[in-house]
């Protein structure tokens, strides 16, 4: 799966907000990531990779405080 959350604000700072979810929440939810100039690239079983992405958009809304958020989402499954 590909994510690419856009805030309606300056980036960095939001980035460095999701890179730390990231780090963290991954190991947990046994989901790999890895991010790009063009966005995120997650890998893992269905529900642990769209709790990732949800946790990523609530991180940008609650913590970094920005109202409008867009969020692209790509999926690629494999049996």
């Amino acid at each position: 799966m590909w994510i690419n959350i856009v805030p309606s604000a300056i980036v960095s700072s939001y980035i460095a907000l999701v890179k730390q979810l990231l780090d963290t929440q991954c190991p947990l939810l046994k989901v790999e990531y890895t991010m790009h100039s063009n966005g995120t690239n997650l890998t893992g079983e269905w529900d642990a990779v769209l709790e990732v992405v949800k946790q990523c958009r609530d991180v940008v809304h609650v913590q970094g405080g920005v109202t409008r958020v867009g969020c692209s989402v790509s999926m690629w499954t494999s049996e």
